[in-house]
């Protein structure tokens, strides 16, 4: 009996295949994310931060795995998958604002260097920790916890997933 494909049929299995793979996709990356923040493989925080934070682990914020809880993915399309802080957040209270944490990830993911202002040479001697008058920015180093997701072991992860789920496809 000659069988002949079916291209909608084909279209349908094809993309419902691939979806499966982005959300295992997803939830990978998700995991890796969280586990380099977990083991710490970035540079410790500077003398200041530490002064303000009350360690010197970075990517630890003021509430303990904010950033951490933060990471998560989505696949808003059959091919496509977002992993990381998504700008969908909103703040805790459902109020349906966004959420700063992805503006603060950001910064922290990429490096920023933020000009010193009166309020901020305020704050930091009122908490006992004033700025040396020569200080005229702060410079927060990148950590790059996003990175990991390019790593080889990730990448072959998800082309394996992507030859299974196009292994299946064909085979039924």
């Amino acid at each position: 009996m000659l069988t002949i494909l079916n291209p909608r049929k084909f279209k349908f299995k094809l993309e419902k295949n691939i979806k499966r793979a982005m959300t295992r996709i997803g939830v990978f990356g998700q995991s890796e994310i969280v586990d380099a923040i977990d083991r710490k493989i970035f540079a410790p925080n500077a003398p200041l931060t530490v002064a303000l934070k009350g360690h010197s682990t970075p990517l630890v914020g003021e509430a303990p795995g904010a950033l951490r809880q933060s990471i998560d993915f989505d696949v808003p399309k059959w091919n496509i998958v977002d992993i990381g802080v998504l700008r969908r957040r909103t703040q805790p209270g459902g109020d349906g604002k966004p959420d700063d944490i992805v503006d603060i990830a950001a910064a922290v993911h990429e490096g920023a260097t933020i000009k010193v202002t009166e309020k901020m040479r305020l704050f930091f001697a009122a908490i006992q920790h004033p700025l040396k008058a020569s200080t005229t920015v702060i410079v927060i180093p990148g950590r790059p916890f996003l990175r990991v997701l390019l790593s080889r072991r990730s990448i072959r992860f998800m082309k394996k997933e992507w030859e299974v789920a196009v292994q299946r496809t064909l085979s039924r």
